[in-house]
């Protein structure tokens, strides 16, 4: 999608948090577009993993603009779900 021809990815885990650190030099896009998306929208993959960042407690942090490529910053707790309260395993029931 990006037409990137160079990328760069870096991941830093420390104690406290993953931060996956990625940008291109590809064609870029207006990130203000997958604001309030719907469910047929090319941009619905962005928006699905700012939730899901969110739901584990993490953020998503993207810088674009057309013309100039992307950046992507994804932060997540070191420990898996740390940013939610979890239901407890004795009380939970599958149906």
């Amino acid at each position: 999608h990006a037409g990137a021809t160079q990328v760069e990815l870096r991941v830093r885990l420390d104690t406290r948090e993953i931060v996956a650190d990625y940008r291109d030099d590809g064609v870029g896009f207006d990130p203000t577009l997958i604001e309030g998306v719907g469910l047929s929208s090319d941009a619905f993959g962005l928006f699905h993993v700012r939730e899901r960042c969110a739901y584990l407690g993490g953020s998503l942090q993207i810088e674009s603009s057309p013309g100039r490529g992307a950046r992507f910053v994804v932060t997540l707790p070191a420990r898996a779900g740390a940013g939610r309260e979890r239901p407890d395993a004795s009380t939970h029931r599958s149906r």
